[in-house]
């Protein structure tokens, strides 16, 4: 399904057809949050097939009655939370060499790819929930990207792109972002600062990354 095309045409009926078939606790879930990176990065990419794996050979999750994969967030939707610019530049694969190094990652085509199918599942999630009242993503939470640039192993804002879009279609009016990681949700604070629709909530430790924060509407 093309989530730019189902959410600019305003309906939610594709989502409504796949939703026939799944009973349960919708869970969105890609092989594709998974890519290629070089041997022995710190960043561990493979928890997140790791903890599906784990939830479906524990029987939590039943991939055919659960699980709902998501396609790729659209430069459109994109640049609703992040710079036009930016993310043209990111797609492209034009950030220069200081601002992949901030990142954590060097870009590859295979790296905005998983970002992509990441930023889309969590949207998905989101749309399911409107309907289901509930839904789970595998992936997602990449906190520190803000608005015209990526840091901290999160290139694009997964949590900013899915509420701007809602927030824009008019499909909510207000949302609520409880961020549990130990590291603050810097990026999320601040593309949402002084914004009355959008309450960010930030529970973290003080004395780690980012070294500067933010300020969410609540930090503890």
């Amino acid at each position: 399904m093309n989530m730019t095309r189902a959410l600019c045409s305003d309906s939610m009926a594709p989502i409504r057809d796949r939703l026939r078939y799944i009973h349960g606790l919708p869970i969105v879930h890609s092989a594709s949050y998974v890519c290629g990176q070089p041997p022995k990065h710190r960043f561990q990419m493979g928890k997140f097939r790791g903890v599906f794996n784990r939830l479906v050979k524990d029987k939590v999750v039943q991939p055919r009655l659960q699980v709902l994969e998501p396609s790729q967030i659209s430069k459109e939707l994109a640049g609703m939370a992040h710079s036009k610019e930016y993310v043209d530049r990111f797609f492209r694969g034009e950030t220069n060499a200081d601002e992949q190094r901030r990142t954590g990652f060097k870009w590859t085509h295979g790296l905005c790819s998983r970002v992509r199918f990441e930023c889309g599942g969590t949207l998905l999630a989101a749309m399911v929930c409107l309907e289901r009242g509930l839904a789970a993503s595998t992936g997602g939470g990449t906190h520190h990207a803000g608005p015209d640039y990526g840091s901290g192993y999160c290139l694009l804002n997964d949590l900013s792109i899915t509420c701007s879009v809602l927030l824009s279609l008019g499909l909510v009016s207000k949302v609520l972002i409880v961020d549990l990681d130990v590291h603050q949700g810097d990026g999320t604070a601040l593309m949402f600062h002084n914004n009355p629709a959008v309450f960010t909530f930030s529970m973290h430790c003080q004395k780690n990354f980012p070294f500067r924060k933010q300020a969410s509407d609540l930090d503890i």
